[in-house]
């Protein structure tokens, strides 16, 4: 399976907002209920980005990017299926490259290998030094990502563990030659 993959421009933002509701629902499972993650505002909106520039910033600033990946449908044509968002704002607080900060696969297309052939897409577009951080409590995102960075155009990996107030989970870091 070959997903279509681009790069997001701003008018693409009002897309991924809502696209970024359906992955903090799918996060808020993973906090439990006492605790201040993965709680909706009372206008019924998920918060996202505590830093400066928000969601906006991955459309407007050169360290970031937004990517959409489309599932090629039989007879549908390219629909959509996911998105991703890449930073340059490493977990580990090493100097990479590029950092997964946000990967969402719609859950219809989940299982099916289009998140792996997207990611592998993804790290194709954008070579160089790569970190991706894996929270604990993330039980989907531990079965997913390791079998993804050990494939593909993935080189050079390495597996840390971090914890700490910064970080609590695995971090992998790989180069992608593109």
């Amino acid at each position: 399976m070959t997903p279509k993959l681009s790069k997001a421009d701003l008018t693409d933002l009002p897309l991924v907002e809502r696209l970024l509701q359906l992955y903090l629902h799918d996060f808020s499972g993973f906090a439990g209920a006492d605790s201040p993650h993965g709680l909706i505002g009372e206008n019924g909106v998920f918060p996202y980005g505590d830093f400066p520039g928000g969601l906006r910033s991955f459309f407007i600033e050169d360290d970031r990017s937004a990517w959409l990946f489309h599932y090629p449908h039989p007879t549908q044509g390219d629909v959509l299926a996911g998105f991703a968002l890449v930073n340059a704002h490493a977990p580990s607080g090493e100097k990479v490259d590029h950092v997964v900060a946000e990967f969402h696969v719609l859950r219809k297309y989940r299982g099916i290998g289009l998140g792996r052939a997207a990611a592998h897409a993804l790290f194709t577009a954008l070579p160089g030094m790569w970190e991706l951080g894996i929270l604990d409590d993330n039980v989907d995102a531990r079965a997913f990502w390791p079998k993804v960075v050990q494939s593909g155009p993935c080189h050079g990996t390495t597996l840390t563990r971090s914890d700490n107030d910064r970080w609590s989970g695995d971090i992998w870091h790989f180069v992608s030659a593109g």
